[in-house]
């Protein structure tokens, strides 16, 4: 698996096979919403990608940001989608082992990753998962639909 960092001349790429997979998972994506932010990802963040040949197997989208608790600052991930027939097939790893070198490079000090229920992820699961890779639960997003 190949790793892009960047992707700037894959963004259609990535915007349509995002559509696809959204539809293969049951999920509605808004088109105009996805396409304003990988493109503002060109200039407040980055998008890494992991590539099987010239398939698009995944990506995500992360933003640096200092919080003022903080001794350094932070990579967060923004959006983070594995493309259905490539679940459970080491992607998701690859690319968050592709965000944690990056954010070294940039001088982060930690990582941040916001696991959700949009791609039909058990959550429980993956917070095991990635608890195995060296991550620890720091808080909890709790979500309420009004």
């Amino acid at each position: 698996m190949k790793v892009r960092i960047g992707n700037i001349e894959h963004q259609e790429v990535i915007i349509e096979d995002t559509m696809k997979w959204g539809e293969k998972l049951g999920l509605k994506f808004d088109l105009e919403g996805l396409k304003t932010h990988i493109y503002s990802m060109e200039t407040k963040g980055v998008i890494i990608s992991a590539w099987d040949d010239t398939t698009l197997t995944g990506y995500l989208t992360a933003v640096m940001h200092a919080p003022f608790w903080e001794e350094k600052p932070l990579a967060s991930d923004r959006w983070f989608i594995v493309n259905p027939d490539y679940q459970r097939k080491e992607t998701a790893t690859v690319l968050v082992t592709a965000l944690a070198a990056w954010a070294k490079q940039q001088g982060c000090g930690a990582i941040t990753l916001t696991p959700s229920k949009v791609s039909n992820i058990n959550i429980n699961e993956m917070k095991n998962s990635l608890q195995g890779h060296g991550f620890e639960v720091y808080g909890l997003r709790m979500r309420r639909t009004i």
